[in-house]
């Protein structure tokens, strides 16, 4: 017997490579619904920006209310980590259903077009409200557009609400090799076995750790880190749900775990009120910090699974709008507030203003202009197909 021969018994005992496939599995419909809900969210999230003071909005009030910090404060520790946490979900399944190559055709058809739009067009306008409002002599829309793409404010309000997209974009692209290894053989047996240590009660929640670990501290006047800034730990969200979502016993895990998490989430919640966690520049309370923001993440996960497991018709049609509804809110909401802030009106008048119409118009320009037109349908990386589904 060669010795070709003799090793073949050995290859046919090694485990084979996870199979890539092209049947559709059962869909999660659970994080579509997280999705639409933190889309949302967005909403009110930053219209509250308008009334903050400066920074982090286009058109900005005079009136600021330190109860809108507290609910920016909020909705942004979650809400974030929370969404790279289902993309990294979804990646793990569109890798699994299309494989390498389908993975990254798709991404790139739906991550490349939207930043561009927004870029080119949602951001400037938005801005070129932020020069009407602040500048002592405005100049033409095209006269500000010029100066603006030749002198673009990279790492600010230039991007906008749009570094989300580029940052997902980025995660697909680059970081597909690290989720193809993730995948192999060798590395199966890890995920095996941290899947079984996870299972212990409470051990899942010490996936804070490496959260808080490449997060940086707040900056020295005590504000926590914003957009790009926080680009590693959004990676270790998105690394996170592609690996929790690689083993089904991680999803028991996240069910035992809802209501421990819970309580911690609640408990941090109330204990910031009395101390910032977010804006001390020590570890341990940095730590703390981002063990609340992982509680609240696992107790939205399943609470989700819990509640909302389910198909819809109203589900389908906010799947389709939420890439759509996430671009357009900002320069909505922007021109609206543009309008509002310089009312005679109380504060709390005009947020519940804004925020309604943006809601309002948001949907109707994405069901009577978006979605009707191919080039638009592409545009705001949707599929370019008949229009569908219907409004429920």
């Amino acid at each position: 017997m060669n010795r070709e021969a003799r090793r073949r018994p050995e290859e046919d005992r090694r485990p084979a490579p996870e199979p890539f496939t092209s049947v559709v599995s059962q869909r999660e419909h659970d994080l579509d619904w997280l999705r639409i809900l933190v889309v949302l969210m967005m909403v009110p999230f930053h219209t509250a920006l308008v009334f903050t003071g400066p920074g982090f909005m286009f058109v900005k009030s005079g009136t600021h209310g330190p109860w809108f910090w507290a609910f920016v404060g909020f909705t942004y520790s979650w809400s974030m980590p929370l969404l790279f946490f289902i993309s990294g979900a979804g990646a793990w399944f569109s890798l699994k259903k299309r494989g390498p190559v389908g993975f990254l055709r798709e991404r790139l058809e739906r991550l490349v077009p939207p930043p561009l739009l927004g870029l080119l067009v949602l951001v400037p306008f938005s801005a070129y409200l932020t020069h009407l409002q602040t500048a002592s002599a405005p100049v033409t829309l095209w006269t500000f557009l010029g100066a603006h793409f030749a002198h673009p404010r990279v790492v600010d309000l230039y991007w906008g609400h749009i570094w989300f997209l580029v940052v997902l974009l980025l995660l697909a692209a680059l970081g597909l090799p690290a989720l193809l290894a993730l995948r192999t053989v060798s590395v199966r047996g890890l995920r095996t076995r941290t899947a079984a240590a996870l299972r212990t009660p409470g051990v899942l929640l010490l996936a804070a750790i490496p959260l808080a670990a490449v997060a940086p501290l707040p900056d020295e006047s005590g504000l926590p880190a914003f957009g790009w800034a926080m680009l590693a730990p959004q990676a270790v969200a998105y690394a996170a749900g592609f690996l929790l979502f690689s083993q089904p016993a991680l999803r028991e895990a996240i069910d035992r775990n809802l209501w421990p998490a819970m309580a911690i989430a609640v408990s941090l919640a109330l204990l910031s009120i009395w101390v910032p966690l977010h804006t001390r520049r020590d570890l341990v309370p940095h730590v703390v910090f981002y063990l609340g923001r992982w509680a609240w993440v696992l107790t939205a996960l399943g609470l989700g699974h819990r509640f909302l497991d389910h198909g819809s018709a109203l589900g389908r049609y906010l799947r389709e709008a939420g890439l759509p509804l996430y671009l357009l809110h900002v320069p909505v909401a922007s021109a609206i507030a543009f309008v509002v802030v310089d009312r005679p009106w109380p504060v709390a008048a005009q947020f519940t203003v804004i925020t309604a119409g943006t809601f309002a118009c948001s949907f109707i320009i994405y069901e009577l202009v978006v979605r009707r037109f191919r080039v638009l349908r592409w545009l705001f990386g949707l599929k370019r197909g008949a229009v569908r589904p219907q409004i429920p």
